[in-house]
C-alpha cells in the first residue's frame, strides 16, 4: 500500500487545476458562482470572507457583482501565519501581497472582524466531496476560520480539483459545503 502525502496530493490537484484551460475556468467560475447563490447562507450573507483569486483558481469576480447586498472582504497575510480581512474602499485600491497574491491596501481599506463574518468562501487547492479539503500549507484559514465564531465555509473548486482520501491532520478545518461547477457537495 503506497502513502499518500500532502504534498503530493497538492501537486496532483494544482496540475489538474492548471489543465484547464481559461475559457473552462471562467465558464466554470460562473458556474459555480451560480450554485453558490442557490445555498441559502450565502443568498442571506451580509458579511462575507472571499479572495481574489490567482489566475487559475476559481474566479469570485462574477459572485461580488451578484451579491452587492453585503459587504465583502479578504484576506491580507501577515508574517507568522496571521491573516486578517479588510474591505477594499475602492476598485483600485489592492496591492499584490505576501505569495504575490492581490490583497487589499491596508491603507486604503476597513477592517473586518472574524465576529461578523457570517459568510466564507474558500479557496483550496484540492477538496473532497466528503468537504474535506487541501489548502496550500501555510495555515493561514485553519489558524483563522475558527475566529469566525458565527460563519458558515463554503469551499470553491473546480471539479478537477477533487482527489480521493485527501491527507487531513488535526489543524486542517473542514468545509460546512464544497461547490463546484458539476455539483454541491455537503459533509456524510
Amino acid at each position: 500500500m503506497k502513502v499518500v502525502l500532502k504534498a503530493e496530493q497538492r501537486i496532483e490537484a494544482m496540475d489538474r487545476r492548471r489543465a484547464l484551460t481559461d475559457a473552462q475556468r471562467a465558464e466554470y467560475s460562473k458556474e459555480i458562482c451560480k450554485k453558490l447563490l442557490t445555498i441559502p447562507e450565502v443568498k442571506n450573507a451580509k458579511c462575507i470572507l472571499s479572495y481574489a483569486a490567482t489566475y487559475d483558481e476559481v474566479s469570485m469576480e462574477y459572485l461580488a457583482e451578484l451579491k452587492k447586498d453585503a459587504r465583502i472582504s479578504y484576506p491580507i497575510s501577515y508574517a507568522k501565519g496571521i491573516m486578517k480581512a479588510y474591505v477594499p474602499n475602492s476598485e483600485k485600491d489592492w496591492v499584490i501581497g505576501k505569495n504575490d497574491i492581490k490583497s487589499p491596501d491596508e491603507n486604503h481599506s476597513s477592517p473586518m472582524s472574524p465576529e461578523e463574518i457570517d459568510m466564507g468562501r474558500v479557496p483550496w487547492v484540492g477538496c473532497e466531496d466528503t468537504c474535506k479539503r487541501l489548502g496550500h500549507g501555510a495555515g493561514y484559514y485553519d489558524r483563522y476560520l475558527p475566529l469566525c465564531n458565527k460563519a458558515k465555509f463554503i469551499c470553491v473548486a473546480f471539479e478537477a480539483q477533487k482527489l480521493e482520501d485527501i491527507v487531513v491532520n488535526q489543524y486542517d478545518i473542514p468545509m460546512d459545503a464544497i461547490v463546484s461547477e458539476a455539483a454541491i457537495y455537503w459533509p456524510e
